[in-house]
């Protein structure tokens, strides 16, 4: 958390404030109150996302800050999306809710693009946020891989969960690529923009 706070002090604060709420969410979880843990998990990922984009506004000077600082906000954002999408799920499981009727599998689909989007959103910030891509993917893999081989199956879920993963992918890869690429052209012009 020092290097975060090294890098610009509000970010630190919203670090520490997820810490905080992450312990509430620990708890509200072993006390089986999914209702107070989608609460908890939902604050959690508005801090992580406040800290993402403070971190956006202030890049990282070197590596080093890079590793210790971006890169731990990105993967701890990337693993609470899922998370979050996740939970809301049981708690919906758990209510009987099943809005219009569709199903259980159309609201899990609907869903995973829910979290798909948004991490999209996450990945395409700074450099391309590929932290974030990497915790994304790591729990969308392992949801398709889940429903596929484990009860209960489901194959909209597996497709769902498969195009979010390389969404995702796609969208981080392309914008560390686009900036790369603008700033080799910045480079051989003699100036480096401000992307």
């Amino acid at each position: 958390m020092a290097a975060v706070a090294a890098t610009h002090p509000a970010a630190g604060w919203l670090v520490a404030a997820s810490l905080v709420l992450n312990a509430s969410w620990i708890l509200s979880a072993q006390a089986s109150n999914v209702g107070l843990s989608l609460i908890v998990m939902i604050l959690l990922l508005a801090v992580l996302l406040a800290a993402v984009y403070v971190l956006t506004r202030y890049p990282a000077k070197s590596l080093m800050e890079a590793l210790l600082a971006d890169a731990p906000v990105g993967l701890y954002t990337g693993w609470i999306l899922v998370a979050a999408g996740a939970n809301a799920a049981s708690w919906f499981m758990l209510r009987g809710i099943d809005l219009f009727g569709w199903g259980a599998d159309v609201w899990a689909v609907i869903s995973l693009g829910v979290v798909s989007f948004a991490g999209a959103v996450v990945a395409m910030t700074g450099r391309g946020r590929m932290s974030a891509v990497a915790a994304l993917c790591w729990g969308l893999g392992w949801i398709a891989v889940s429903r596929l081989l484990d009860d209960p199956g489901s194959v909209p879920v597996v497709i769902a969960a498969g195009f979010g993963f390389f969404f995702v992918l796609v969208c981080g890869a392309s914008r560390r690529f686009r900036v790369g690429h603008e700033e080799r052209r910045a480079f051989r012009r003699g100036y480096v923009p401000e992307i």
